[in-house]
Formats: C-alpha cells, sequence, structure tokens
C-alpha cells in the first residue's frame, strides 16, 4: 500500500514537472505542400522586443518552438522573407497548419479561439488578399471594425494586415472605433516592435532607371524640378479615378520645371501597360517595372501595395510616401505653390 500511495504521488509530480515545462513554450507545426525543404524562420514580437528562430522544413513539413509568457505576435517566412502565416500566441498554445504554399491565403489552422476567426476571415477574403492593390481588403477590414468592436480580431486586422497604416488620422479614426478591452497594450507594442524591424522607404531619392513608354530606358531625376510625384500603380478598377486627380494636378502645374510626374507599372502585363499609356490622355512620362516591388530600382520605397504616392522636394528629400492621393496633393501644393 505505501509503495503505491508513493508511485502515486511520484506520477501526480512527474505529471505536473511535464506539465510545466510545457506550459513554458508555444509549439508550431506545418504540414504545406509544396513548401519542399528550405529554410524557414519565424519571428515573435512582445512589449519587450523582437525574438527569431530559425528552421529547415523537411518534405514540407516543420515546426517550431517558442516562448513567451505574454500574448506575442508571431510571423513565420519561408526562405524568401516572403510571409507564411501570422498569429497571437504565447506559452502553452498549440497551433496546426495545414495547406499549400501556392495558396497561402486558403491554409487552414487548428489552435485558440482568435486564430481559427483571424483564418477563417482570410480565407472568406481570400481574393482579396491576393489582389496586390488592397483597397477591397481595406474596406472589408474597415467594415469589420465597424461592426465588431469589441473584439481583438478587430485590432489584429488593423494593425498587420491593413495597408494604411501610414494614414495616421484614419488609423486613428479606426483606432478609435474598437473597445478598449480589444485593443490591449501589448498588442499595440508588440506591434510597434515589429514596425521597428521592417525596411524603412528611402528618405532621399535621386535617380531612377526604369524600363520607359518609349521602348528605351529612361532616368527620373528627383532634382529637376521644385517637386516630384511617382504614382506607382497596376492594373485595376481604380486606376481612372486615381489618373483623374493627376491630371488635375498636371494642368494647374503644366511648368516641369515645378512639378514633374511620373507613373510606374509594376505589373508584369506589359499589354495592359501599353494600353492605357497610349490612351490615358496624360501629359507625363510612363515607366514600367515588371519585377513589381522587387525591381531593384524601386526597392527603396518599400510598396507594399498600390496606389502608391511619393513625392520630393527639388533636393530629392521624400515628404510623401503612401496612398492617400489627398496628402500627395496637399505635399505637393504646399511644394510648388
Amino acid at each position: 500500500m505505501k509503495k503505491t500511495y508513493t508511485y502515486i504521488l511520484f506520477t501526480l509530480a512527474l505529471i505536473g514537472i511535464l506539465a510545466t515545462s510545457c506550459s513554458k513554450t508555444f509549439k508550431i507545426e506545418g504540414n504545406i505542400m509544396n513548401l519542399g525543404n528550405q529554410n524557414i524562420h519565424m519571428i515573435w514580437a512582445t512589449e519587450e522586443g523582437v525574438k527569431e528562430v530559425k528552421a529547415i522544413s523537411n518534405n514540407n513539413r516543420f515546426e517550431f518552438q517558442g516562448m513567451s509568457p505574454d500574448p506575442a505576435l508571431v510571423i513565420i517566412y519561408d526562405s524568401q522573407n516572403r510571409l507564411m502565416a501570422h498569429f497571437v500566441m504565447e506559452n502553452g498554445d498549440h497551433m496546426q497548419l495545414r495547406g499549400d504554399i501556392n495558396d497561402i491565403y486558403g491554409i487552414q489552422v487548428k489552435g485558440n479561439d482568435v486564430n481559427e476567426q483571424w483564418y477563417q476571415f482570410i480565407f472568406e477574403h481570400r481574393s482579396e488578399y491576393q489582389e496586390f492593390n488592397h483597397k477591397n481588403l481595406d474596406a472589408s477590414i474597415e467594415k469589420y471594425v465597424t461592426e465588431h468592436p469589441s473584439e481583438l480580431l478587430s485590432t489584429l486586422l488593423l494593425v498587420v494586415d491593413y495597408s494604411q497604416l501610414n494614414n495616421q488620422q484614419k488609423m486613428k479614426d479606426l483606432l478609435a472605433k474598437i473597445d478598449k478591452d480589444a485593443k490591449p497594450e501589448w498588442l499595440m507594442k508588440a506591434y510597434q516592435r515589429l514596425v521597428e524591424r521592417r525596411p524603412k522607404s528611402s528618405s532621399k531619392i535621386g535617380s531612377l532607371l526604369l524600363f520607359e513608354d518609349n521602348g528605351d530606358f529612361g532616368s527620373i531625376n528627383a532634382t529637376t524640378a521644385k517637386a516630384t510625384l511617382l504614382y506607382l500603380w497596376v492594373n485595376n478598377t481604380s486606376h481612372n479615378n486615381e489618373m483623374g486627380m493627376l491630371k488635375v494636378l498636371a494642368d494647374d502645374f503644366p511648368d516641369k520645371n515645378k512639378l514633374q510626374i511620373c507613373d510606374i507599372y509594376i505589373d508584369p502585363d506589359t499589354a495592359s501597360w501599353r494600353g492605357y499609356t497610349k490612351n490615358d490622355g496624360s501629359t507625363w512620362r510612363h515607366f514600367w517595372a515588371p519585377e513589381g516591388p522587387l525591381n531593384n530600382q524601386i526597392k527603396p520605397l518599400c510598396v507594399t501595395s498600390t496606389p502608391l504616392y511619393v513625392v520630393t522636394d527639388s533636393l530629392g528629400n521624400v515628404v510623401y510616401n503612401g496612398a492617400d492621393i489627398m496628402e500627395a496633393n496637399a505635399k505637393v501644393r504646399q511644394i510648388v505653390k
């Protein structure tokens, strides 16, 4: 009897030790078709800072473990630094991923409630996530935030998936709609830690060498005019409206020594590009970067979505880099007035 009692106590103690040990980490297991064998890495951000761990996927499978006693933003990237997945996790959480690397927005996850809700939203709006122009996705996120002010997911969508983070007034207005308990301090600080790690867009532009619609390479020199406005775009339904506002600026400031406008098409579909530039009625120069944001000339602009407007002064100093044509318009007029 004594031996049995001692054995029971030992077993219970061992279970307690194992439970305590398990609770000191969070775990992610993935089985992603077409991932193959490659280097992948995970970063997680807390109020204190950002940590990183690397791994190698083996026959589409991988596993990560991390430690965070408080909730953390967790992001996984593939070998080319492309986003694979993102979660909120803390010690004791166990996340399972299934899907295909070629359908990243169709990945299914099993874990805690908020991550499952997050990926349900992603799945339901997968076509919007796949569009390089996130105008439709942004509208869906704004709608969700308005209709679900008490949910943590509203804040996650806003600070992680929303494309207009550099529009400070819009972000302030949207965050104001979310209940205080649904935008905890740890999340806002963790996000800020990630922002601090992101590549910063160039603060100055000299000369950009890109393929021009005249069939040759041309140079954009930001110091040849009092103000330069770069418009980076892809073929979508909002392009005509964007062009209309740019034409107003061009008409108001026809002197190219005062205002230089250049548009840069960042989609590989050259047929659409040539069709638009021949018939859009614009008076400025047209350029093409078929590699998109990875083009070495425009990579310093840190293009994450379109449209993107970049305004510089006569010294090439970037005074605006963002998606709001009204703010870009105001900056241009402030310079050339």
